[in-house]
């Protein structure tokens, strides 16, 4: 397009950034009251959140229920200490949410 004489105009407007949790994250995890339910659409996501959480925190979080994109990453989750994995049709929340309801009606 440049060579034909477009301008172009670059916009960011996303970028993947590691989870800034701090230990009052860990303790509000340790705290909170089941049933845990996390939402994940990539595998990106999980492994960034399991690095970000201490080792009780996760354990924690993975006896919860996690809700995933696809089924690629419903096995990603599995080799990361989930027993509980509910497949949404989608990354969309919509459909997350939707996945996350209905393995909570279960």
């Amino acid at each position: 397009l440049a060579r034909r004489g477009a301008a172009l105009l670059h916009a960011h407007v996303y970028r993947r950034m590691p989870p800034r949790l701090t230990r009052r994250h860990a303790e509000a995890l340790a705290a909170a009251r089941g049933p845990l339910y996390v939402l994940l659409s990539s595998a990106e996501a999980l492994a960034r959140l399991r690095a970000a959480l201490p080792a009780p925190a996760w354990s924690r979080l993975a006896g919860g229920v996690a809700v995933v994109s696809s089924a690629r990453l419903a096995a990603a989750a599995r080799r990361a200490g989930f027993a509980d994995v509910a497949c949404a049709r989608s990354a969309l929340a919509a459909d997350l949410l939707a996945a996350a309801t209905a393995a909570h009606a279960r």
